[in-house]
């Protein structure tokens, strides 16, 4: 089993804690950190040792992590197993060892839960300090040098021992807590740090990196300080729940994917609209390049869906079956009329037709100009003679649904969403006008348009509706407004990006767009958005 350790002040204090949860009492609400979301991310695969405490200064912080790395080497786990994330605190933070014959006159002083050691940042309060020890302390040995040396000094000497331990880590800030002027890699290892860098702040910490990643109202707790020793007029300004499960997905689980050597995949899929050119799924590579996340584009230009739900099922298989872990599968279907057949060499193939099989579908070929210009004769008689559109809707519900049910087997996260409207008549307004907006809020869905359409099997109605009841919507992303029930990429772009700049002349949606939609759209589905 693979061991983290992780250690730090209150912005890493939570529920997985050895001593007892971080709550709020007064409101009984559960505080996570980082921490919490990386054990529920992970699950059984990993032991999380989180031994951080409130208040903590440097010194405590080096001395915990130091102690509870050795207790678990002591118990026989390698080095190769373990991973430590350190987070450091206010460098003005201090500690002192009280014992026995000075807590009997000095009680106050003694925080039991901290065995003996007295913190200074426990004990000030919002004017200033509130008691002799540290009053003395700060006023007459506390200086600015001393504690940034101080700081420094705990930092080398956790990284020599992880070193000399062959322990992996990374370190991190709980806020800026080093000033942009101090060249730290002639004091420290700063390669294992992560810092929010930015114009502004070179050294940034956590709550840097939330005031710049986070909307301000889920950015804090919000609520009055738990502690108590503050004063009830503060308020608490730590990452909230939101923000610390946000940093954990967006900048932690990073590090430790590479460190488990889990290598996550994203698997996208699609017609042209996912894989031609450049679309939304290249600029979600470009995203994660840096990352121990890989992007699988598995979609082709002039797919039909039934290429593409097969695809994907065996996308999947194959990785699980290679031991694999997938973060998310990410399903753009396309429009229902097209068409695949096995082709065993009695059709003559018109060169589109030939480019599609020597390319990609091996015996798989389609008609590439649908209810116009066939192909083959072979194309003319299946449209005219045998196709209709009833089954092909009830083919797609029904591969859609059994799609949905393999990927829930697997426990595999997905999201399905549509290259434009499919799900409602559409034939009162072209959808690729540059123009006019597209609008489907009135028109009747393909499911109500073919409800009478029933497979009688078994003596069992079913058919259309049922199959679309079966369906778990919460599965999809559609756009939506006041005049768009079911719409897709190309809805989205027309109604996000001016009239000129969302479109290409090729009947897709401009490279603008797929970038603006994969920050906006596809960035949400898979980090979450927390914006309501």
């Amino acid at each position: 089993m693979d061991n983290i350790i992780i250690a730090g002040c209150s912005n890493s204090v939570d529920t997985t804690c050895l001593d007892k949860p971080h709550r709020d009492n007064s409101k009984n609400k559960t505080y996570n950190s980082y921490s919490h979301y990386i054990k529920e991310k992970y699950g059984d695969d990993i032991c999380v040792y989180n031994i951080s405490r409130d208040a903590a200064d440097n010194g405590t912080i080096a001395r915990n992590v130091v102690q509870i790395t050795n207790e678990v080497m002591e118990k026989g786990i390698h080095s190769n197993d373990i991973y430590a994330i350190v987070q450091w605190s206010g460098i003005d933070r201090h500690s002192i060892f009280i014992d026995d014959e000075y807590t009997s006159t000095g009680g106050q002083f003694f925080q039991p839960q901290y065995n003996g050691w007295s913190l200074s940042s426990l004990d000030i309060g919002v004017g200033g300090c509130q008691n002799d020890l540290w009053d003395k302390y700060f006023s007459e040995e506390h200086t600015d040098e001393s504690a940034l040396t101080n700081t420094l000094n705990s930092i080398k000497k956790v990284q020599d021992y992880f070193l000399e331990k062959n322990i992996k880590y990374k370190m991190i800030c709980g806020w800026k807590i080093f000033e942009d002027d101090i060249e730290l890699k002639k004091h420290i290892d700063t390669s294992k740090f992560w810092f929010h860098s930015t114009e502004e702040c070179k050294y940034g910490g956590i709550v840097d990196w939330v005031k710049d990643n986070v909307e301000e109202k889920l950015r804090t707790r919000g609520s009055v300080a738990a502690a108590g020793i503050r004063g009830t007029d503060q308020k608490d300004m730590h990452p909230s729940n939101e923000a610390q499960e946000k940093f954990t997905n967006e900048v932690l689980i990073n590090f430790i994917c590479k460190y488990f050597g889990k290598k996550e995949h994203i698997i996208t899929t699609g017609c042209s609209f996912t894989n031609f050119n450049t679309t939304w799924s290249d600029y979600l590579e470009d995203e994660f390049k840096y990352t121990p996340t890989t992007v699988l584009n598995v979609g082709y230009k002039g797919s039909s869906n039934d290429i593409i739900l097969r695809g994907i099922i065996s996308s999947v298989d194959k990785l699980l079956r290679e031991g694999k872990n997938i973060r998310k599968v990410i399903i753009q279907l396309t429009t229902m009329e097209r068409r695949f057949m096995i082709n065993k060499g009695n059709f003559e193939m018109s060169p589109p037709a030939q480019h599609f099989l020597k390319s990609s579908w091996s015996s798989w070929f389609m008609p590439v100009n649908e209810y116009g210009n066939f192909d083959t004769h072979f194309w003319e008689t299946y449209w005219k003679d045998i196709h209709s559109d009833e089954l092909h809707f009830f083919e797609l519900l029904e591969k859609i649904f059994m799609v949905q049910s393999y990927l829930k087997s697997k426990d595999v996260d997905y999201t399905m969403f549509c290259g434009w409207d499919l799900f409602t008549e559409s034939t009162n307004k072209d959808i690729f006008s540059t123009e006019n907006q597209y609008e489907n809020k009135n028109n009747k869905l393909l499911k109500d348009n073919f409800s009478y359409c029933k497979a009688d099997t078994h003596n069992s109605k079913f058919g259309i509706t049922k199959y679309w009841d079966m369906i778990d919507w919460d599965k999809w992303w559609f756009f939506e407004n006041d005049k768009i029930q079911y719409g897709g990429l190309t809805e989205w772009s027309q109604y996000n990006l001016e009239k000129n700049k969302w479109y290409q002349d090729d009947l897709h949606p401009s490279f603008e767009a797929h970038k603006k939609f994969k920050d906006d759209v596809i960035l949400k589905l898979i980090y979450g958005d927390r914006s309501d």
